[in-house]
């Protein structure tokens, strides 16, 4: 097996930083969709969808806001699944 060389490492890293970019980005137009989609879903703080703009969120806080506003629209659905399994 071949060891791995510096140019090796610095490849691999930058392969790894554009993924994570384009998956950071991902993640951000995700939510700003969602957020268009239903303003007023209320998402924390006494603050609604629309107003995300005023918080500085890194990408883990727009994988919670996703998150929360995924279960929200879940929970208002009239038609809930039954679990099967405990």
């Amino acid at each position: 097996m071949k060891r791995k060389t510096a140019q090796d490492y610095r490849n691999d890293y930058g392969s790894i930083l554009i993924k994570t970019k384009r998956m950071e980005a991902e993640i951000k137009e995700r939510v700003e969709k969602l957020c268009l989609q239903h303003p007023t879903i209320p998402i924390g703080n006494g603050a609604v969808a629309r107003e995300i703009d005023k918080f500085e969120l890194n990408t883990y806080g727009y994988i919670c806001v996703i998150e929360h506003i995924e279960k929200y629209l879940a929970s208002q659905h009239p038609h809930q699944q039954q679990k099967l399994f405990k």
